[in-house]
Protein backbone atom coordinates (compact mmCIF):
# COMPACT_ATOMS: atom_id res chain seq x y z
CA UNK A 1 0.00 0.00 0.00
CA UNK A 2 1.09 3.03 -1.00
CA UNK A 3 1.40 6.32 1.69
CA UNK A 4 0.46 9.00 1.40
CA UNK A 5 3.15 11.71 2.28
CA UNK A 6 1.40 15.54 4.02
CA UNK A 7 -1.81 14.64 3.76
CA UNK A 8 -4.83 13.93 6.57
CA UNK A 9 -7.33 11.10 5.63
CA UNK A 10 -10.04 13.93 5.19
CA UNK A 11 -7.64 15.21 2.52
CA UNK A 12 -7.52 11.82 1.33
CA UNK A 13 -11.08 11.38 1.38
CA UNK A 14 -12.01 14.94 -0.07
CA UNK A 15 -9.97 13.74 -3.21
CA UNK A 16 -11.76 10.69 -3.54
CA UNK A 17 -15.07 12.42 -3.42
CA UNK A 18 -14.27 14.71 -6.02
CA UNK A 19 -12.26 12.47 -8.18
CA UNK A 20 -15.47 10.36 -8.59
CA UNK A 21 -17.61 13.09 -8.91
CA UNK A 22 -16.01 14.46 -11.60
CA UNK A 23 -14.87 11.47 -13.35
CA UNK A 24 -11.02 12.22 -13.10
CA UNK A 25 -11.30 15.96 -14.60
CA UNK A 26 -8.54 17.68 -12.90
CA UNK A 27 -9.68 21.13 -13.96
CA UNK A 28 -13.02 20.38 -12.07
CA UNK A 29 -11.24 18.86 -9.23
CA UNK A 30 -8.68 21.71 -8.57
CA UNK A 31 -11.48 24.16 -8.68
CA UNK A 32 -13.29 22.38 -5.58
CA UNK A 33 -10.77 21.67 -3.75
CA UNK A 34 -10.78 24.02 -0.59
CA UNK A 35 -7.88 25.78 0.32
CA UNK A 36 -5.74 24.31 -2.55
CA UNK A 37 -3.30 25.95 -4.94
CA UNK A 38 -1.89 25.18 -8.66
CA UNK A 39 1.29 24.89 -6.68
CA UNK A 40 -0.72 21.40 -4.47
CA UNK A 41 -1.21 19.77 -7.73
CA UNK A 42 1.18 17.33 -8.08
CA UNK A 43 1.04 15.96 -4.65
CA UNK A 44 -2.85 15.85 -5.39
CA UNK A 45 -2.04 14.11 -8.27
CA UNK A 46 0.25 11.68 -6.38
CA UNK A 47 -2.71 11.01 -4.06
CA UNK A 48 -4.87 9.75 -6.40
CA UNK A 49 -2.26 7.96 -8.45
CA UNK A 50 -2.08 6.30 -5.13
CA UNK A 51 -5.57 5.31 -5.17
CA UNK A 52 -5.96 4.31 -8.69
CA UNK A 53 -2.70 1.96 -7.91
CA UNK A 54 -4.35 0.74 -4.62
CA UNK A 55 -7.61 0.22 -6.75
CA UNK A 56 -9.76 2.58 -4.21
CA UNK A 57 -11.21 4.12 -7.38
CA UNK A 58 -11.36 3.67 -10.90
CA UNK A 59 -9.32 5.13 -13.26
CA UNK A 60 -10.65 7.47 -15.45
CA UNK A 61 -9.23 8.60 -19.08
CA UNK A 62 -9.89 12.38 -18.51
CA UNK A 63 -7.16 11.36 -15.63
CA UNK A 64 -4.91 8.95 -17.02
CA UNK A 65 -4.83 10.74 -20.48
CA UNK A 66 -4.60 14.30 -19.50
CA UNK A 67 -2.11 15.85 -21.58
CA UNK A 68 0.69 18.54 -20.71
CA UNK A 69 -0.85 21.03 -22.64
CA UNK A 70 -3.82 20.99 -20.43
CA UNK A 71 -1.39 20.76 -17.29
CA UNK A 72 -0.04 23.78 -18.53
CA UNK A 73 -3.34 25.68 -19.47
CA UNK A 74 -4.24 24.98 -16.17
CA UNK A 75 -1.66 26.51 -14.36
CA UNK A 76 -1.39 29.50 -16.37
CA UNK A 77 -5.14 30.33 -15.95
CA UNK A 78 -4.40 29.97 -11.93
CA UNK A 79 -1.34 32.28 -12.34
CA UNK A 80 -3.90 34.69 -14.36
CA UNK A 81 -6.35 34.75 -11.36
CA UNK A 82 -3.25 35.64 -8.80
CA UNK A 83 -2.63 38.33 -10.98
CA UNK A 84 -5.83 39.43 -11.19
CA UNK A 85 -6.46 39.17 -6.93
CA UNK A 86 -3.36 41.10 -6.42
CA UNK A 87 -4.64 44.06 -8.78
CA UNK A 88 -7.96 43.87 -7.17
CA UNK A 89 -5.81 44.15 -4.15
CA UNK A 90 -4.26 47.37 -4.94
CA UNK A 91 -7.06 48.77 -6.52
CA UNK A 92 -8.90 48.87 -3.10
CA UNK A 93 -6.38 49.69 -1.26
CA UNK A 94 -5.91 46.79 0.91
CA UNK A 95 -2.49 47.45 2.57
CA UNK A 96 -1.70 47.29 5.64
CA UNK A 97 -2.70 50.68 6.43
CA UNK A 98 -6.61 49.68 5.76
CA UNK A 99 -6.15 46.24 7.07
CA UNK A 100 -8.47 45.09 9.55
CA UNK A 101 -5.67 44.03 11.93
CA UNK A 102 -4.52 47.28 11.73
CA UNK A 103 -7.43 49.00 12.54
CA UNK A 104 -8.51 46.93 15.76
CA UNK A 105 -5.14 47.79 17.00
CA UNK A 106 -5.58 51.45 16.68
CA UNK A 107 -9.34 51.41 18.34
CA UNK A 108 -7.33 49.27 21.38
CA UNK A 109 -5.12 51.85 21.32
CA UNK A 110 -7.41 54.83 21.60
CA UNK A 111 -9.46 52.80 24.11
CA UNK A 112 -6.10 52.35 26.18
CA UNK A 113 -5.68 55.83 26.05
CA UNK A 114 -9.35 57.23 27.06
CA UNK A 115 -9.07 55.29 29.93
CA UNK A 116 -5.80 56.04 31.57
CA UNK A 117 -6.72 59.81 30.74
CA UNK A 118 -10.16 58.95 32.50
CA UNK A 119 -8.33 57.89 35.76
CA UNK A 120 -6.02 60.37 35.83
CA UNK A 121 -9.24 62.88 35.61
CA UNK A 122 -10.48 61.07 38.80
CA UNK A 123 -6.99 60.95 40.88
CA UNK A 124 -7.11 64.62 40.23
CA UNK A 125 -10.43 65.32 41.35
CA UNK A 126 -10.90 63.18 43.96
CA UNK A 127 -7.48 62.45 45.65
CA UNK A 128 -5.99 63.93 48.51
CA UNK A 129 -2.87 65.94 48.02
CA UNK A 130 -0.15 64.71 50.11
CA UNK A 131 0.02 66.37 54.12
CA UNK A 132 3.12 66.56 55.48
CA UNK A 133 1.81 65.43 59.25
CA UNK A 134 3.55 67.23 61.91
CA UNK A 135 5.52 64.93 64.57
CA UNK A 136 5.82 66.09 67.90
CA UNK A 137 8.50 64.59 69.90
CA UNK A 138 7.68 63.37 73.83
CA UNK A 139 10.25 63.38 76.52
CA UNK A 140 10.95 60.59 78.13
CA UNK A 141 11.25 60.74 82.03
Amino acid sequence: MKTFICSSEEEIKDLTDLYNKYKGNMNQIMDSVLCGTIDEEPRYCQIIDGLIENKTVKAYKKYTNETEKSKKDRKKKYEKEALEAEAMKKEMKMDKESSLETLITKRQQSRADEADSFFANLEAKYAQPNKKVKTTKKSKK
